[in-house]
């Protein structure tokens, strides 16, 4: 072939061609032609040997003679077309036949062109180009679709994350406790014996802080506590900033209220060094309402966070108390 001639009907790049034709002839001729035009050439003379060279290495077209022993094209095609894997790969039936029924046929099974015998070089070097160019088309496309749809599911997750955490802390917000306390409300309706606990935790002198050295500083004091206090729970636990200085804890099981307890010792360890923020060395304590679950009283998540919320101004009102448990009496006051 010319110079000219491959520059016109050669391989775009070197794509994979699968020949499958029981007639040696055909696949050698078949062979030279595209191997001269800078195509990669592989060769089966069976539907065996076909389906064992697919599934080594999935070509980018298959070149397929109709009339074969054992398995004719169609039936091959078909299998091929049946699997989500080799479903993509344009198939160019090869045959001696040009009655338009073998042609029909050929395009229902799932085909993409047809090229009669005795083979035409420059028609098999255009047919097998076109299909060459579509296939790369359509795996572009594919590859951007994917690319997208990655982008939109990061798109999407950042939006979640911004959704339900605090923009300053990182720490759950108000709308993902809620949630949260749902689920695990839930939980106490269908098993009796399944409790959880909430800590609400106020950070006493914080707004001291706060009106002393601004915003800024408060700001910087807010994201160490949050902090400190992400690394003292465990990971099914939920940390989360109410609002302002207000922190709550959800222990997602407890046994007794004495684990609710033992939780609050770890929290008010975490914050007992002091706090190096850019204009003064900061210590804090936590005022700290804890109630455990109950079936019975706790229905909303309203309902147990009020209870929370009133255990921890209590324990603000006493002398010396770093936390209050929950009882009805709290309510009277």
């Amino acid at each position: 072939m010319s110079e000219s001639l491959q520059t016109v009907f050669g391989a775009p790049f070197q794509a994979d061609i699968l020949i499958v034709d029981d007639t040696i002839d055909n696949i050698l001729l078949l062979a030279e032609i595209l191997e001269t035009n800078g195509y990669s050439v592989r060769k089966a003379v069976n539907a065996e040997m076909a389906n064992t060279a697919v599934q080594s290495l999935l070509p980018d077209i298959i070149l397929l003679d109709i009339n074969m022993p054992e398995m004719d094209g169609y039936t091959l095609c078909q299998r091929l077309k049946a699997d989500p894997v080799t479903a993509d790969i344009p198939v160019i039936f090869l045959s001696a036949f040009s009655d338009a029924f073998d042609k029909v046929r050929a395009f229902e099974v799932g085909g993409v062109d047809y090229v009669t015998k005795p083979f035409h070089m420059a028609e098999v070097l255009v047919r097998v180009r076109s299909q060459v160019l579509a296939r790369q088309s359509l795996l572009k496309m594919q590859q951007v679709v994917k690319e997208r749809t990655k982008a939109l599911e990061i798109a999407n997750m950042q939006l979640m994350q911004a959704a339900h955490h605090d923009t300053l802390t990182g720490l759950a917000n108000r709308d993902l406790l809620m949630e949260s306390l749902q689920r695990l409300l839930e939980g106490i309706q269908t098993d009796p014996d399944y409790q959880f606990a909430v800590l609400f935790c106020d950070c006493d002198r914080f707004k001291q802080v706060n009106a002393t050295y601004g915003h800024f500083v408060g700001d910087q004091l807010l994201m160490q506590i949050a902090e400190r206090l992400r690394r003292v729970v465990d990971a099914e636990d939920v940390v989360a900033r109410f609002g302002g200085d207000e922190f709550v804890v959800v222990v997602s099981q407890v046994d007794s209220a004495a684990q609710a307890i033992a939780q609050v010792e770890k929290l008010m360890a975490a914050l007992q060094p002091s706090f190096g923020l850019s204009q003064a060395e900061v210590s804090l304590n936590l005022s700290v309402g804890i109630v455990v679950s109950d079936p019975t009283r706790h229905h909303t998540p309203e309902q147990i966070l009020h209870d929370a919320d009133r255990a921890m101004y209590r324990a603000k009102a006493e002398t010396n108390a770093v936390y209050s448990i929950f009882t009805t009496a709290d309510e009277a006051e």
